[in-house]
């Protein structure tokens, strides 16, 4: 906290938004109960690979200033994940959570 006032505006904003615990840890996970089945699974286990590779590898190149984040650099960005499978990987667990939630009656 001390070194916080050192810190650009921006930078502080990040800090300030990584530690907002304000919303529960378990509004970002998918209950189990919500699991796929091996056929889903199997359909999108390359694609999900495929997206977190593209987006760890992107991020640090952002983060470490190898590459400039600006609004041409995130539509391209948005545009590989599209290209990568990401909405047919989103419509997956989307529907197993429906289902989840049908069942459950949550």
């Amino acid at each position: 906290d001390r070194f916080l006032d050192t810190y650009a505006p921006e930078i502080r904003a990040c800090v300030e938004l990584w530690s907002d615990t304000s919303k529960d840890s378990s509004d970002l996970f998918i209950p189990a109960g919500a699991a796929l089945s091996s056929e889903e699974s199997d359909s999108i286990t390359n694609q999900v690979t495929d997206i977190c590779a593209y987006a760890s590898e992107q991020i640090l190149k952002w983060v470490t200033g190898a590459e400039v984040l600006d609004e041409a650099a995130w539509a391209e960005y948005c545009d590989a994940l599209e290209s990568l499978g990401l909405s047919s990987c989103v419509a997956v667990y989307q529907t197993a959570y429906d289902d989840y939630l049908e069942e459950f009656g949550a």
